[in-house]
């Protein structure tokens, strides 16, 4: 069984509607601003938070915050985090269904 360590990592919508994370499209002036003790990365913040609980606990403590456990979508994503984490182990939004993995925005874990 999986002891839950330290936990919480979220992922903010972008604050600006309507724009693509990562979009070199994006004029310079429209820098993402991340809330204080939040983390901004390529236009995306992430919340690194040294509260420990569940999964669902951690889940619904990022919903409070309007994010969510994050979603790795692409191999940056995982560098980034690898560095930034140290040896601390936070949750990820993958979750089990069935016999399948999914991340908490529906889409399968392999298609990164």
């Amino acid at each position: 069984m999986l002891v839950a360590l330290i936990v919480a990592l979220a992922t903010a919508v972008g604050v600006l509607s309507g724009r693509h994370e990562g979009d070199p499209a994006v004029p310079t002036a429209l820098v993402l601003a991340c809330p204080e003790d939040w983390v901004g990365y390529r236009n995306v913040c992430y919340y690194l938070s040294r509260d420990e609980g569940s999964w669902d606990w951690s889940q619904e403590q990022c919903s409070l915050r309007g994010a969510s456990l994050v979603v790795l979508k692409r191999e940056w994503e995982m560098e980034f985090l690898s560095r930034v984490k140290g040896n601390i182990d936070y949750w990820l939004g993958l979750q089990g269904r069935g016999e399948r993995l999914e991340w908490v925005d529906g889409s399968d874990f392999n298609q990164m």
